[in-house]
């Protein structure tokens, strides 16, 4: 019979969606950006996935795009 940690101590997937995200000292959900950063990052991996085409089925719109620029934080140029 195989030994198993508890969960508690399981370190998380780094493939799995962990939840929210702690961005300046505040929790925050993953939002559209991040979850595109992180596909591209599997695709450079090797995962075998791809970005969708304009106008397939389960991409985001132009309109959801334009929603989450307006709600993004503008960072100041270094």
């Amino acid at each position: 019979m195989p030994v198993t940690t508890p969960r508690a101590n399981r370190p998380p997937n780094s493939q799995q969606n962990t939840g929210p995200t702690k961005q300046n000292g505040e929790m925050s959900k993953p939002n559209l950006f991040d979850n595109i950063r992180k596909k591209r990052k599997r695709i450079a991996a090797g995962s075998g996935e791809r970005m969708k085409k304009p106008g397939e089925k389960g991409r985001p719109s132009a309109k959801t795009f334009k929603n989450a620029a307006a709600g993004a934080k503008k960072y100041k140029k270094k």
